[in-house]
Parts: structure tokens; C-alpha cells; sequence
């Protein structure tokens, strides 16, 4: 399993050696060291495996997963943040499109684009603009109206 998180939040606390810290189940070896060349390749950590003061220590500040941390970081260097800011929320929910089957499918077609999937999810994130009075379209879930309502309501209220 992905222990980047976890190894990112051990280093904030202070603790310098990963893989011989005590855990009341230790993952295996392995998995430790997969997750510090994450953190390594996201520069997250140093060649000393200390955090980095410009991007681990920030990246430990999110309550998402290092991925994203580094994705929302980046994307204030690239002028992007509230595109990137949409795209991360939508990836933290479970669905996006409908389970109802066929709609789920609907939605992928209608929002769907060549460039990927993170694009997608960013077009399907206006499928219902906050003031319109027109109902989400069937293949969007449920999760994601709630999401949605939520995301609008701060955006616009703070």
C-alpha cells in the first residue's frame, strides 16, 4: 500500500529513521522504501531523507495525499490553482459520475476529452454553474452535488 503519507508525517514529527521506527505492525521494508522514493522524486525529502524546507514541509501541511500536495503546490508557479484546486477536490471523491447504469457512461461522453481524464473531471465540475436553476444531469452522483453545493457555497462565501 501507498505509505507516503504516512512516512511524510513521521518525518514532520521529527522522526529520521523511517525504517526502523517502531510500529505496533510494521509495513513491509518494501513499502517504506517505495514511499521515501516518492517523497524523493516529489522533493519532498533530500538525499539526507530530511524534508525540504521549500516543498516537504508544505506538502506535510495538506491533508491529502503527497501527489496532490505537490499537484496544488505546483500549480501556484503555473498560474493554474483553481483548475488544479477543482481537479484535486474531484479526485477526492469516490464518484464523480453516477453508478446508475448508463449514466456514468453519459457523463464520460459528454465531458470527456482526448488530453485525459483529469480534464474530464475538471469539465464535468461545471456541468451545473452555482446560480443556475437547472437540476445536476442524471449521470452526475450524488457525492458529487453534495461536493459541488459545498465547494460553490465557500468559493463564493469567503
Amino acid at each position: 500500500s501507498n505509505l507516503a503519507s504516512v512516512v511524510l508525517q513521521l518525518k514532520t514529527m521529527g522522526v529520521d529513521d523511517i525504517l526502523h521506527f517502531d510500529f505496533i505492525s510494521p509495513p513491509p521494508a518494501a513499502c517504506l522504501e517505495r514511499a521515501l522514493e516518492l517523497l524523493y522524486s516529489l522533493d519532498a525529502i533530500d538525499d539526507n531523507v530530511q524534508l525540504t524546507p521549500q516543498v516537504g514541509v508544505q506538502m506535510a501541511e495538506f491533508p491529502v495525499s503527497p501527489l496532490l500536495a505537490k499537484m496544488l503546490l505546483a500549480s501556484g508557479q503555473m498560474g493554474c490553482s483553481e483548475e488544479i484546486l477543482t481537479i484535486a477536490a474531484m479526485l477526492s471523491v469516490q464518484n464523480v459520475f453516477s453508478s446508475i447504469r448508463g449514466q456514468a457512461s453519459r457523463g464520460r461522453k459528454r465531458f470527456g476529452v482526448r488530453e485525459g481524464d483529469h480534464l474530464t473531471l475538471l469539465n464535468g465540475s461545471t456541468c451545473s454553474p452555482t446560480y443556475s436553476p437547472t437540476p445536476f444531469p442524471p449521470f452526475v452522483s450524488p457525492e458529487f452535488q453534495i461536493f459541488k453545493f459545498h465547494y460553490d457555497f465557500h468559493l463564493f462565501t469567503f
